[in-house]
């Protein structure tokens, strides 16, 4: 039996399927900034290039994984995709206006 979705609007988003898919894609995106942050703090904290050179392969994986976690948010909400475009050209816009 096909699974009918069932309509939410929410958002702008056709079906309640795509809001939960949305908000499950915010709490992994948030779980790969975290694992970042993690990694990020085992490299500064340690002496051994191993380790270090392991745990920075990692950490740039996890990289990868937030670009996809974007892509999909863009594509579940688009109206994301502008809001987080619109920051970036008021953080470059203000990073022109501090150069001398």
């Amino acid at each position: 039996m096909k699974k009918e979705k069932a309509s939410a609007n929410i958002f702008g988003l056709s079906h309640l399927e795509d809001f939960e898919d949305l908000q499950k894609a915010r709490k992994d995106l948030i779980g790969e900034l975290d694992a970042i942050l993690g990694y990020d703090y085992h490299i500064h904290e340690s002496y051994n290039d191993v380790a270090i050179a392991t745990w920075e392969d990692i950490r740039d994986e996890e990289l990868v994984h937030v670009g996809e976690l974007l892509g999909l948010l863009f594509y579940l909400a688009p109206y994301q995709e502008t809001l987080v475009n619109q920051g970036m050209r008021e953080f470059q816009k203000r990073l022109e206006e501090m150069e001398y």
